[in-house]
This record gives C-alpha cells, sequence and structure tokens, in this order.
C-alpha cells in the first residue's frame, strides 16, 4: 500500500480539505479528483457552515473539491462557502468527455423553504479552469433536499440523482439522523438536469410499506435509461428497497409512479449500521 496523500489536521490557517467520505474520479492523465466534507477556507467560521446539529459551535469549514496529480500534488479546485454556495459533501463526482466535474452538497444553496435549518443542498459544475457553477439549489417540496449521493451521466450529458429528503412524501424524520430538522421531512426523490440546468423530479418516494424511503445511494443506468437504486427506509419492514424507474417518456409523474417496482424489501435486523451519520 502506498500512501499518496495525508490530508491536513483541522486548524485555524489550513485550507485543505479533511475527511472524504467518497471515492474518486480520474482524467486521462491520471490525475485523481474527489472532494472533503470538511475543511477548506471557511474553517472556524461563526456565520457559515456552523454544524449539523445547529448547535451553533464554529464548525470545521463547509468542505472542498480538490485534484491529486500523478507526482502527488493536491490543489483545492474549490471550498465550498455555504449558502448561496453549497456545504458538505460526501459524494462522489462524477467528470464527462470534456472534462468538467459534476456533485451534489448536503447543504446550501438559496432556499428559503427548506425543511432542514443548513439548507437544502445543491448540485454544482467546476469547469476545466477550476470555476464553480451551482447548476440547481434544492427547495425541500417538491424537488427535494439533502442529497448524499453523486451524479450520473447519460450518453447526451444529462445528470441523474437523488436526494435523501424533500419530495412530495410525508416522511417524519427518522431517529438518530444527525441532522437538525424542522418538522416533516420528505421521503426523498430521483431528479434529472438536462444540459440546459433544467431540474425535472422523475420520482418522489413516499414511503410506508408500500414504497421506498430515503435513498442515500449513486443510481445505475442501463443502455435504455432505465434507473436503479435503493432506498434506506421504507417498504413492507421499513428496511428499505431496491427499486427500479423506467425511462422516462412523458412529465405525468403517476406513470413514473407506476412504472417504480421494489426488487426486494429488507428486514429491520441490522439496517440502521449503513444510515449515512454525519
Amino acid at each position: 500500500m502506498t500512501e499518496l496523500y495525508r490530508f491536513a489536521p483541522l486548524k485555524s490557517g489550513d485550507t485543505d480539505g479533511a475527511n472524504p467520505f467518497a471515492g474518486l474520479v480520474a482524467d486521462a492523465a491520471g490525475s485523481l479528483y474527489g472532494t472533503t466534507n470538511v475543511g477548506g477556507t471557511e474553517f472556524g467560521s461563526t456565520t457559515v457552515c456552523r454544524s449539523f446539529e445547529g448547535n451553533g459551535r464554529p464548525d470545521y469549514g463547509c468542505g472542498t473539491v480538490f485534484k491529486l496529480d500523478t507526482n502527488g500534488q493536491e490543489t483545492v479546485l474549490h471550498s465550498f462557502t455555504g449558502p448561496p454556495d453549497g456545504e458538505y459533501t460526501r459524494a462522489d463526482l462524477v467528470m464527462d468527455a470534456a472534462g468538467n466535474l459534476y456533485g451534489t452538497t448536503q447543504g446550501g444553496g438559496t432556499s428559503a423553504n427548506c425543511p432542514v435549518t443548513f439548507g437544502c443542498g445543491i448540485v454544482f459544475k467546476i469547469d476545466t479552469a477550476g470555476n464553480e457553477t451551482v447548476l440547481h439549489s434544492f427547495t425541500g417540496a417538491p424537488d427535494g433536499a439533502t442529497p448524499y449521493s453523486g451524479l450520473i451521466l447519460d450518453d447526451a450529458g444529462n445528470l441523474y440523482g437523488t436526494t435523501l429528503q424533500g419530495g412530495t412524501g410525508g416522511c417524519p424524520a427518522p431517529s438518530g439522523i444527525g441532522v437538525a430538522l424542522a418538522g416533516p421531512i420528505g421521503c426523498g426523490s430521483v431528479f434529472k438536469i438536462d444540459t440546459t440546468g433544467k431540474e425535472t423530479v422523475l420520482y418522489s418516494f413516499a414511503g410506508g410499506t408500500t414504497d421506498g424511503a430515503n435513498p442515500a445511494a449513486d443510481l445505475l443506468i442501463d443502455a435504455d435509461r432505465n434507473l436503479y437504486g435503493t432506498t434506506v427506509l421504507g417498504g413492507t419492514a421499513n428496511g428499505g428497497t431496491v427499486f427500479e424507474l423506467k425511462a422516462p417518456g412523458s412529465n405525468d409523474r403517476r406513470r413514473h409512479r407506476r412504472d417504480e417496482h421494489r426488487r426486494d424489501h429488507f428486514d429491520h435486523d441490522g439496517f440502521r449500521r449503513f444510515w449515512p451519520f454525519f
């Protein structure tokens, strides 16, 4: 095993990232790209990225997007700064053919109607020059909130992902989520962002015994653009589901609801150890 890079300790004056949760993507030259959940230029701030728990403590920064070249040299491409920018990301990146990077953050954005206190999260783009663009700010209902997962690309350049919370479902807050909440948080959603930046909600989970709730993982897409994924909760034992969402061919949300098929349900036993705590 060879250690390629070690992130700096979290202390005042360090702008390096820390605590990467997600995997990496590589370009044709062998450089690696990833995200850190905390760290960056906002370390120690008392006004932004203060904490998921809402306890007002100075937090550890809003997170970063970084590059690690073939010589082991790290470059911070972007430090998140909190609303209207994103904050906190545990998702992996996806790269298009031109080398642009796309990802999500759990918090931040511009919404004033988010069911969680640190913002509903964003979808972002980092271009090859290192410039960030916020492609979409989530609003809670009806589109979604708190994306934990990364994005996938289809061959036309459309982005697909999930949100852990938000949507039109009425799910209560799961116990022990480790996030400051305000009332019902929604059951999560599956969304698409086209090449113009327009977001479309493909499906809103309803939870309960007949549907999944709270997707937290990346989607899988097949050659026909059918989407596959998992939910942490919901199903017959509230232990989560595996689902298929047929390729969208209509704006009728009811069609998508009919086309979501649960492939399996999971038992209560052991499922909470997979819950994505902060």
